[in-house]
């Protein structure tokens, strides 16, 4: 049996991270992202946990995600 890496196309994927960085779709992002399946990978100004406040709790909400992932850095820490 042969296993392939395969992606859907026009949907973003993870394929990378490392310490202070993640890669979507090959490219490397140093600083906060918003990632949705399929819409351009765009700039998020939290840049720490102390940033995230009831207005950017709501842009999320708008979205109408159903996964929230929210990279803390080296230690786990909970908003």
């Amino acid at each position: 049996m042969k296993l392939h890496q395969s992606s859907p196309a026009g949907r973003n994927a993870f394929t990378g991270y490392g310490e202070g960085y993640v890669q979507v779709n090959g490219d490397r992002f140093d600083s906060s992202i918003l990632v949705l399946p399929d819409a351009p990978v765009r700039a998020w100004e939290v840049a720490t946990l102390a940033e995230l406040d009831e207005p950017r709790v709501a842009e999320l909400a708008r979205l109408e995600v159903e996964i929230v992932l929210i990279g803390t850095g080296p230690a786990l820490r909970f908003p």
